[in-house]
């Protein structure tokens, strides 16, 4: 109670709890998305452009994070429950051999197209087609294999002769084969490949996003 000449005036106290909610440190190495995070927030990490001589080459960390996909330039990972540090690895460039190809004159159809030195016939041809929207059988099978929601946002046709007009079917060796991403799907969040061989079979291989390509790298017809 406070009292004065005027009279009194009771007076309850409160007590004002705040529980501070705790965050941990993100330190990127070699790229940017780093700082202070809650448990559980989604971080997304972009690589810093290569140094010269050098291409990206894959995310890697010491400390336990689930990286979404670690070929990726830009990924993410859920916060753990400490600090943690992700680094962004770069290697050589790689000697290859390098076609590109602008096959659709909107420039939605782009194909970069990389096989190691040496292992390309002489006189090699590929040819790429950029096929949208894709054909009704093409389109009804992605919804039979992946899902009834599945949306095919680009359809490509790749096939490489050599110089007397022959399809090749494997090399003796991994190409790499990049296909442009539609605008709104630059850095592939939510994108999926599907690749087969000229019969029909899945065929095996790895696969990342970069600049705005999903690429691949495989021999062709090693399958599933």
């Amino acid at each position: 109670m406070v009292s004065n000449s005027a009279g009194s005036v009771n007076s309850n106290a409160v007590t004002l709890t705040v529980n501070a909610i705790p965050t941990y440190i993100v330190i990127v190495t070699n790229g940017t998305g780093g700082g202070s995070f809650e448990v559980g927030a989604t971080v997304t990490v972009t690589a810093n452009a290569a140094p010269a001589g050098q291409v990206f080459d894959k995310w890697v960390t010491s400390d336990g994070v689930a990286l979404a996909n670690a070929n990726n330039k830009t990924t993410t990972f859920t916060m753990l429950s400490k600090a943690v540090t992700v680094i962004a690895t770069y290697k050589p460039t790689p000697a290859f051999d390098e076609h590109f190809t602008n096959i659709d004159p909107e420039g939605k159809g782009e194909a970069i197209i990389r096989a190691d030195a040496g292992i390309l016939p002489d006189g090699s041809t590929f040819e790429v087609k950029y096929i949208m929207p894709p054909p009704p059988e093409v389109d009804e099978k992605a919804k039979d294999q992946l899902g009834a929601s599945t949306v095919i946002i680009a359809y490509y046709e790749i096939r490489l002769f050599d110089s007397d007009g022959n399809q090749i079917y494997q090399l003796d060796g991994e190409i790499t084969i990049g296909t442009k991403l539609p605008d709104g799907y630059e850095n592939g969040t939510g994108v999926s490949i599907h690749m087969e061989d000229a019969d029909g079979i899945l065929v095996k291989m790895t696969s990342w996003v970069e600049d705005g390509f999903i690429f691949i790298k495989t021999d062709w017809l090693e399958r599933y």
